[in-house]
């Protein structure tokens, strides 16, 4: 799956361990989570594939974030996503 961010600063700090971890003050365990998960991400085929990993807690938001996805790092940090499908 391809994954699309929200500007240079965030594809960063999604990209680079050592901004991730200064993102996250030092916490190496949440930057690894979330390398962990964004890895997963990219080689997942379809949506389908994260949403049944219990291990993301993956759930959609809803109210004025409808749309919005949300799924936890590690512990109570959550990041959230936005699926977009080019076929509409």
């Amino acid at each position: 799956m391809q994954l699309l961010y929200n500007n240079s600063k965030v594809q960063k700090q999604c990209t680079d361990l050592k901004t991730a971890k200064k993102l996250f003050g030092g916490n190496a365990a949440l930057a690894t989570s979330l390398f962990a998960r964004i890895n997963a991400m990219q080689q997942a085929s379809v949506i389908k594939d994260i949403v049944m990993m219990p291990t993301f807690h993956f759930h959609k938001l809803n109210g004025n974030m409808d749309g919005f996805f949300c799924y936890r790092c590690k512990n109570e940090k959550r990041s959230m996503a936005y699926y977009y499908s080019a076929i509409r």
